[in-house]
């Protein structure tokens, strides 16, 4: 644990916070507004998410999938999972 609060202190110059627990604290609109902001060019990126239908539902539809991202940091050297916690998952 000391190695990964290590990390973040690098990364974020000591201003690491819960990006969930300030999400929860906004309404729906704000939560679902940042959330694209933090997305969009991750989501354009991927074909299959892309929606460019002109019917108006296209935003509605990036903020839905922007609010199922999850962010996640990965320190190098380091095995989040192994092959074997794969195969144990997946059976």
């Amino acid at each position: 644990k000391p190695r990964l609060l290590t990390y973040y202190e690098k990364r974020y110059c000591g201003k690491y916070f819960e990006e969930d627990a300030l999400l929860s604290d906004l309404n729906d609109s704000l939560k679902a507004e940042i959330l694209l902001q933090n997305t969009r060019k991750l989501i354009m990126n991927v074909p299959f998410l892309k929606r460019n239908v002109g019917d108006g539902r296209d935003e509605l539809f990036m903020g839905r999938i922007a609010g199922a991202l999850h962010s996640i940091n990965f320190i190098p050297g380091i095995t989040s999972r192994s092959k074997e916690t794969l195969d144990q998952t997946c059976t």
